[in-house]
């Protein structure tokens, strides 16, 4: 299995088709985000239903409840979550095809990197929970920087508050 462990700002370079194992959970919802407004094709599939698969669907992503070798044919990239155990039948079929595979934590890392995107980097903001306002603050100085950007998405509490482009500002 080839499975990327480290940063790697090619990491994206002939990658069309992304798949997420676990994609309802809220470490993955701002990845489905951000790279569907990048334009990837992106599928996934989680055992639970819930709010986040539900605004995933409306996004267009294509969601399977359940875990099945048939999820990840046609993908270039494999994403899963820490949660999801070695032997799940979607990483071991990714492996068994070839398939690239990368936790959630390292396409973070990788995302981070001004060089992954060329037309803008990712910033981390502080986000306490015991620290009144950074919660609007947040995607507010966001909102305000991205301004003539190319692109750009301000995640904030796992999810993407807003996804800014040089045409529009988008809420999400």
């Amino acid at each position: 299995m080839f499975m990327y462990t480290d940063y790697n700002q090619h990491l994206l370079d002939n990658v069309k088709k992304i798949h997420f194992i676990g994609c309802g959970g809220s470490g993955m919802y701002p990845l489905i985000q951000i790279l569907a407004a990048k334009g990837y094709e992106i599928s996934g599939s989680d055992v639970l239903d819930g709010s986040i698969i539900r605004y995933e669907r409306e996004m267009g992503v294509k969601v399977s409840l359940g875990h099945s070798a048939d999820n990840i044919i046609g993908v270039d990239m494999v994403v899963y979550s820490a949660a999801i155990s070695k032997d799940n039948v979607e990483l071991c079929a990714a492996s068994s095809y070839g398939i690239p595979t990368i936790e959630r934590s390292v396409l973070l890392g990788c995302m981070l990197s001004v060089t992954a995107f060329a037309d803008g980097g990712y910033v981390p903001s502080p986000k306490h929970d015991d620290e009144p306002g950074t919660t609007p603050t947040s995607p507010q100085t966001g909102y305000d920087l991205g301004i003539g950007s190319v692109v750009m998405a301000i995640a904030v509490s796992g999810g993407v508050a807003y996804v800014c482009t040089k045409k529009a500002h988008t809420r999400a």
